[in-house]
């Protein structure tokens, strides 16, 4: 997909620089105001080359914490950019999963695709994720949960994922801004897979 097609302006109705850089400043207050409680989570960017590591408790079963994460038809509701996911294919313990997400980058919006393979590691308690570039809008992408029950109702969770996205970023502030916006979705879904491993 050509990215000259994929972007768009996110605030159609931003008409003067005054309600652009209000617009730009709510998209970062949700970074800005998380609370010290949240997990750790760190970001770092070599060249074009994007590294993200979580160290989470999540007060719920390793189990029922895997069970989410493995639920991949309804991964939707660990984070709202995530518009669909579709299963394609799963076979000898691989799942193929093509997910559709929709996200803005300041005023430009792009739809997004990625195709992983997910992988259940040695141990049942640990996951992988690849991306095949051919069908993703990131021209490369690796992902690793690794969850340890510390009691029978806390877990932790160790998450490290290294992508590299082949879309146009905005040149000089974008990759900070990006590096920002993964922080941020990094965040969101580890919470929602707190709250939804814990529900009965």
């Amino acid at each position: 997909m050509n990215s000259a097609t994929r972007q768009r302006n996110c605030f159609p109705a931003c008409s003067s620089d005054v309600r652009c850089l209000l617009a730009i400043w709510a998209w970062l207050l949700p970074v800005a105001v998380l609370g010290a409680e949240q997990p750790e989570v760190d970001v770092r960017r070599d060249q074009d080359h994007y590294l993200i590591e979580i160290d989470a408790r999540i007060e719920a079963p390793a189990a029922r914490v895997m069970a989410v994460l493995q639920d991949f038809g309804r991964l939707p509701r660990l984070h709202e950019s995530i518009t669909r996911a579709e299963v394609l294919a799963v076979q000898d313990g691989r799942s193929r999963v093509h997910v559709h997400l929709y996200d803005c980058l300041l005023v430009f919006c792009m739809a997004l695709n990625q195709t992983l393979v997910f992988e259940t590691g040695p141990e049942a308690a640990q996951l992988t994720a690849t991306m095949d570039p051919a069908h993703s809008d990131f021209s490369y992408g690796h992902m690793h949960w690794a969850l340890r029950e510390e009691s029978p109702r806390l877990t932790r969770l160790h998450y490290q994922a290294e992508v590299v996205p082949d879309f146009w970023v905005p040149p000089f502030i974008g990759p900070w801004l990006l590096q920002r916006k993964f922080r941020k979705a990094a965040l969101e879904m580890t919470d929602s897979l707190g709250r939804l491993a814990a529900e009965p």
